[in-house]
């Protein structure tokens, strides 16, 4: 079983409406990445996930602890939106570390390293 991951690239200010529309209605998130190659996170995500997802992005790839000492919140509170981010597949995880969505860069290096996978 593999992870499936949707990166939405080449998005503009135009798309961002009917996209945004769209996504909030059925409570949804997802990553954009703009001709620029800005990637943002877009739709229905609390604070507290959308601070872990943009100190992913600054990191890089990171495990749980050093987000949360970058973000400036606790452990439980990171691991927990990490969590609920690669679930929501807007992060990757591989082993213990985490690594923002965006770019075909990340997603050739998971293809490479598979995400660790639980057990079932």
């Amino acid at each position: 079983r593999r992870e499936v991951y949707f990166v939405f690239y080449g998005v503009n200010e135009s798309h961002m409406d009917a996209i945004e529309a769209v996504i909030e209605r059925h409570g949804l998130a997802l990553v954009t990445q703009h001709a620029d190659g800005v990637a943002t996170l877009v739709g229905n995500v609390d604070r507290e996930e959308r601070l872990v997802w943009e100190t992913v992005c600054q990191l890089g790839a990171a495990e749980a602890a050093e987000v949360a000492d970058a973000a400036g919140t606790s452990a439980e509170r990171a691991e927990t939106a990490l969590e609920d981010l690669w679930r929501r597949r807007l992060v990757i995880r591989q082993d213990r570390s985490y690594a923002a969505l965006r770019g075909l860069d990340v997603l050739a290096r998971a293809d490479r390293n598979p995400p660790h996978r639980e057990a079932s």
